[in-house]
């Protein structure tokens, strides 16, 4: 291995232990950030309802919302296979029926992937002209890879978790090394 992959691999590894510290640090401060709240990242939806991981996620978000009544929404997430309906509109369907004023909630509803739903849902976020304040909802196990490719698009992201059941951790933990993996090898 020559010199320059090991100065690389060094600094990927810096890099991933800088965004370990700053992440527990933004989710020991969960629910106390200002400014536009979003994106809730997107995640399998079964027919208008949401799936139990990414009712978790809108769980987590609707508090938040409910304790800043200033902060703004953007929910991302486009159509999967064997989808009737954009992860987008199937979660602003469900954050206005908990009560969150659909005035509040921007729909990102073209990706299909962690870095597409940073990507668009801050291009939105400029579109509409919301606060560059970024905080970024999805599961614990997968706050690290969205705030990785919020960093590389030039957001310094804060994250809050749903709630992940314990049992669930090692296989999503397993999932998301690799996710990280390919990102730090292949860009």
């Amino acid at each position: 291995m020559d010199k320059n992959n090991i100065e690389r691999m060094q600094m990927n590894a810096e890099g991933f232990k800088a965004a370990a510290n700053y992440l527990d640090q933004a989710i020991s401060k969960n629910g106390v950030f200002l400014g536009v709240y979003g994106p809730v990242l997107g995640c399998k939806v079964n027919g208008e309802e949401p799936s139990l991981m990414l009712r978790r996620r809108l769980e987590c978000a609707m508090e938040y919302l409910a304790e800043n009544p200033q902060a703004d929404c953007v929910v991302s997430g486009g159509m999967g296979d064997n989808e009737s309906y954009t992860e987008a509109h199937v979660m602003k369907k469900f954050l206005v029926e908990h009560g969150i004023d659909a005035e509040r909630v921007y729909e990102e509803n073209r990706s299909t992937s962690t870095e597409t739903n940073l990507l668009y849902s801050l291009a939105l976020v400029k579109e509409e002209d919301l606060s560059q304040n970024i905080i970024l909802c999805t599961d614990g196990f997968h706050q690290l890879r969205a705030w990785m490719y919020g960093m590389r698009n030039g957001v310094d992201a804060r994250a809050i978790s749903g709630r992940t059941p314990v049992l669930t951790i090692p296989s999503y933990a397993v999932r998301e090394l690799g996710g990280i993996l390919k990102m730090l090898i292949l860009g």
